[in-house]
């Protein structure tokens, strides 16, 4: 199963996932050191790189950006 979620701040600009973007997540409860997954924490769900002893419910496959009207891709 593959679900979306909307990025809501901005922890993880450096792994280059903004405010307002979606990430894909597939469904899984295990991932390797450093992979970037969603994972519940008190209750909330949260996008972090993978460390041992976290609840893992899927890793990010993807992302989506929506450009605003008027804005172009570098190129």
């Amino acid at each position: 199963m593959t679900f979306a979620l909307k990025v809501v701040g901005t922890s993880l600009t450096k792994r280059a996932i903004l405010d307002g973007d979606y990430i894909f997540v597939a469904h899984a409860t295990t991932a390797s050191a450093g992979e970037l997954v969603v994972v519940l924490e008190d209750d909330e769900i949260a996008c972090r790189e993978f460390a041992p002893g976290m609840h893992v419910v899927g890793r990010v496959t993807g992302i989506f950006r929506r450009l605003e009207s008027g804005e172009r891709c570098a190129g």
